[in-house]
């Protein structure tokens, strides 16, 4: 927050809800007449009539009146952390002192308690020492029962300036431009010979200061997380490690543009293993021959809405013309941006497009009845051998015919089959049959 608080914020729980029934009734009664009132926890506003007014006079009014009122969400007004410059630990009045003088931002007394103990308001004279969070550097606060303007358990984060002989991390590590990881691919300033796209998700942090900032983090006391924003940007949290810093206070927050394969990556990539593989394999080959690392649940294969390619995954989906399979980045990417592709191109496999292909189609059928498909080749050398590599066919394959027979059920059946020859090439088909 870095801007003036107005409206609700500005304003005691009594001054809000007085200045709504004058808003609404159109007409401000005499404050010399009437007294306001307000009962926090049960939210309502008590107008009383003075028995004599200020000047002396007998009152004009008699009797009471009493209107609820609704509370509001205090995230929905303060969704951001609120910037805090005292030195910490610090008494909650100072830092209150602080809201008012700087942001016109109130908190009345009894309105903020810890996160453990949401019940017991804290006192104006305690003193915050809550060690801010690892990863962002906030303390959090909750709205108690006794707020007379907000719900109940709404959340108000803290980001602590630096107490004295401490450094601020926002302030050494401050952004001016959003730069872009492929200006950071390279540079004197990394103690790694491979480019920060061969970089684990935890080395990926500090990797990025080293490049951006031209100076390391101090890892005894200094943490560097990544974190996913949308599929165009990640960013950079730097905070201090759990249980505080002696040197570091705060955190600090740098945006970075994710990179494009397709600016940065061959337009296909070359692979020397046998297909169908796992993606682990896969993904040690790529790293060792491009030094590139692609991560866990990073890409999913042959489509963007296809399978997530996670730790032990099967590639099997049927390769295109010439060996290519496609890697689609996800929005989680740390590194690419979401929605590119990879192009890989199995080389055995591209020889095996002209050695073995399967060139028919499995037809529907009905629930009940006999089902038979005989799987047809072309290409093959030798005595072919079949198998179902992923999903379930509606009826049985034979191994050495190809030939699928038996009384399916009904439902939606997808599945691949692999054709292998005596010279160990191959052919893929995925079949996707209804038997109504």
């Amino acid at each position: 927050m870095g801007s003036k608080a107005t409206g609700l914020l500005t304003k005691t729980a009594l001054e809000a809800a007085r200045d709504q029934f004058i808003s609404v009734v159109g007409n401000v009664l005499d404050p010399t007449q009437v007294v306001y009132s307000i009962d926090a926890v049960n939210s309502s506003l008590t107008i009383s009539g003075r028995e004599m007014a200020t000047d002396g006079e007998v009152g004009k009014f008699v009797g009471s009146y009493s209107l609820p009122f609704t509370k509001v969400d205090i995230n929905q007004l303060l969704p951001y952390p609120i910037y805090v410059d005292v030195l910490y630990p610090a008494q909650l009045r100072v830092i209150k002192t602080f809201l008012k003088n700087t942001y016109d931002l109130v908190f009345e007394e009894g309105e903020l308690a810890y996160p453990n103990t949401p019940t017991v308001p804290i006192d104006e004279n305690d003193y915050l020492d809550l060690i801010p969070d690892e990863s962002t550097g906030h303390i959090e606060l909750v709205i108690t029962d006794q707020s007379g303007r907000f719900m109940v358990g709404g959340i108000v984060r803290l980001l602590i300036g630096a107490p004295e002989g401490r450094r601020r991390l926002n302030d050494t590590f401050t952004q001016s431009s959003t730069p872009s990881l492929e200006d950071l691919k390279s540079s004197v300033n990394s103690t790694s010979s491979r480019t920060i796209y061969s970089a684990t998700p935890y080395e990926i942090g500090r990797e990025f200061v080293r490049r951006h900032f031209g100076t390391d983090i101090d890892t005894n006391h200094v943490t560097a997380n990544v974190v996913p924003i949308n599929h165009l940007e990640g960013k950079v949290l730097l905070g201090t490690l759990a249980g505080g810093s002696m040197k570091w206070s705060g955190a600090a927050e740098v945006i970075y543009r994710t990179g494009d394969p397709a600016v940065l990556v061959p337009d296909v990539l070359s692979i020397n293993l046998q297909y169908p593989t796992t993606f682990d394999n896969l993904k040690k080959y790529i790293e060792s021959t491009y030094g590139l690392v692609i991560d866990y649940d990073e890409v999913t294969i042959g489509e963007y809405d296809g399978e997530v390619a996670t730790f032990g995954t099967a590639l099997y989906y049927p390769l295109t013309g010439f060996g290519f399979l496609d890697l689609y980045v996800q929005p989680n990417s740390l590194k690419w941006k979401g929605r590119r592709r990879f192009r890989l191109q199995f080389i055995e496999s591209a020889k095996n497009e002209q050695v073995v292909r399967i060139v028919n189609t499995a037809p529907n059928g009905s629930a009940g009845v006999l089902y038979e498909h005989q799987t047809e080749t072309l290409g093959a050398e030798g005595a072919l051998t079949y198998s179902v590599v992923r999903g379930t066919p509606p009826v049985p394959l034979d191994s050495v015919s190809g030939a699928y027979s038996g009384t399916p059920s009904a439902g939606n059946y997808v599945w691949t089959v692999a054709a292998k020859d005596a010279f160990g090439y191959y052919g893929l088909r995925t079949e996707m049959v209804v038997i109504s």
